[in-house]
């Protein structure tokens, strides 16, 4: 998932900026990629990458909320709860 949304920082985003978060608790792993571009337009938010992210997230029983910030930039994150995960 860190990998697509890396791809997709360099090759939509025109960003001068990204930041992977990782954060783990009793619940489970959240994964955050956070970038200052500006996003792709609408028509083009959601290509295959996306998809595909959200076919892993969901094998997992996650969930993957994407898209673009009020504040500028675009978020990719995925929350994995702990029973999906092999820890």
């Amino acid at each position: 998932m860190v990998q697509e949304a890396l791809t997709n920082v360099v090759r939509h985003s025109a960003a001068s900026e990204v930041t992977v978060h990782l954060h783990q608790d009793d619940r489970g792993l959240r994964v955050e990629v956070l970038d200052n571009g500006a996003p792709a337009p609408a028509t083009q938010a959601e290509g295959q990458g996306i998809r595909g992210m959200r076919e892993r997230v969901r094998l997992l029983d996650g969930t993957l909320p994407v898209g673009p910030l009020e504040t500028g930039g675009w978020l990719v994150r995925a929350d994995l709860p702990k029973e999906g995960i092999a820890w």
